[in-house]
């Protein structure tokens, strides 16, 4: 009986834990190695995702600003469209927004006469679409082009007088000079005139939301009842190239998780392999396997546990500004399967020290 309770002092959670520490300290190279090694590739896991995420991000961005997610929907033919149709299309959840061209005419302005300009008439929403700064096209006021703008010097507020002797006089003032537009070059020497959405248009733009984009494009080959339409893109990718989508799908980030687990598996195992003779001993003096897991997982805490969550604390820190929307869900993904992975390694380890004769392993034979 005393025996026994010798033993169950002897093993004792403190006791096996103070021995876990112990073993660290007389190895600090090693123990250092690992703990650093782990602390680094949780670290590298959430930089580099956070990293390859906002390249992603940058990247939809620029496609958005092309025009990526813009369809063009015209008649065959050249044949002509229902503008209430196009107009409804606002109404549309995941269409951000739609407007319709209705024609264009070449005019002179009494304040330059041997200068024509290019009066395009459309529904509002067209021109937020062409320059996605104006946001919306104003119920009164022309919208003028970057280019023809500057030829002409016109400015906001400015009036816009046509001269000659043409039967459809145009007086207005200037409502706004759009920048250079990177969807449709063509229109920055072009001003937009903005018209009620009645009868028909030529063509009709659609900008969707980038993750409603293949559901709009579907729905705009039905949209326009019985009118044979055809469905474009304003931009389009290189045939080799991935979209925003894709491009999260494939991310190599996504599997550094698995390639750090394994670097720190590898380490924990190193080391305890290289001390296997010293849990031999502890089993030969009687440490039940509750025990030795025990001082593996104590190990395990204090050289990968630990350091891994110091490893993501500095990682959130360092990446704070990206840290938002997508590129913190990512972030918090990949630690999240790193975190869930680190989980197995005290289990490898107790499966690894655990078995096989403690005689034979201290004589060298296992």
């Amino acid at each position: 009986m005393k025996a026994r309770d010798s033993k169950i002092q002897r093993f004792r959670s403190t006791t096996v834990v103070a021995e876990a520490v112990r073993n660290l300290i007389s190895r600090p190279v090693l123990s250092c190695a690992i703990a650093l090694l782990s602390a680094g590739t949780m670290f590298a896991s959430i930089a580099l995702t956070a990293l390859e995420t906002n390249q992603i991000l940058s990247f939809q961005t620029q496609l958005e600003e092309r025009g990526i997610y813009v369809q063009t929907v015209a008649g065959t033919a050249g044949t002509p469209i229902s503008a209430t149709r196009c107009e409804s299309l606002n109404m549309i959840e995941g269409v951000k927004a739609a407007g319709g061209l209705v024609g264009a005419s070449s005019v002179r302005l009494l304040s330059h006469p041997s200068v024509p300009v290019s009066i395009v008439r459309a529904t509002p929403n067209y021109a937020s679409i062409i320059w996605p700064e104006t946001r919306s096209m104003p119920a009164k006021g022309l919208i003028v082009g970057a280019e023809i703008a500057a030829e002409l010097g016109l400015v906001p507020g400015a009036g816009f007088v046509r001269g000659g002797t043409d039967s459809a006089k145009l007086d207005a003032s200037v409502a706004s000079v759009a920048k250079p537009s990177m969807r449709d070059g063509n229109f920055d020497a072009y001003v937009v005139e903005p018209v009620s959405p009645r009868g028909q248009v030529r063509s009709c733009l659609v900008e969707a939301e980038p993750g409603a984009y293949l559901g709009v494009q579907q729905l705009l080959t039905t949209w326009f009842s019985d009118e044979v339409v055809s469905v474009s893109p304003l931009y389009a990718l290189p045939k080799e190239g991935l979209t925003p989508q894709q491009q999260m799908q494939s991310r190599l980030s996504q599997y550094f998780p698995f390639g750090a687990i394994l670097l720190v598996t590898c380490a924990a195992v190193a080391s305890w392999l290289i001390r296997r003779k010293d849990f031999a001993l502890y089993r030969l003096l009687g440490m039940p396997p509750r025990k030795l897991f025990t001082n593996v997982f104590s190990e395990w805490l204090l050289t990968v546990m630990l350091p891994s969550s110091a490893g993501a604390v500095f990682a959130m820190i360092a990446v704070a500004p990206q840290l938002s929307g997508i590129v913190l869900e990512a972030a918090v993904l990949d630690a999240a399967r790193l975190f869930a992975l680190i989980w197995l390694v005290p289990c490898l380890g107790l499966l690894l020290v655990g078995g096989g004769s403690p005689l034979a392993v201290l004589r060298g034979k296992d």
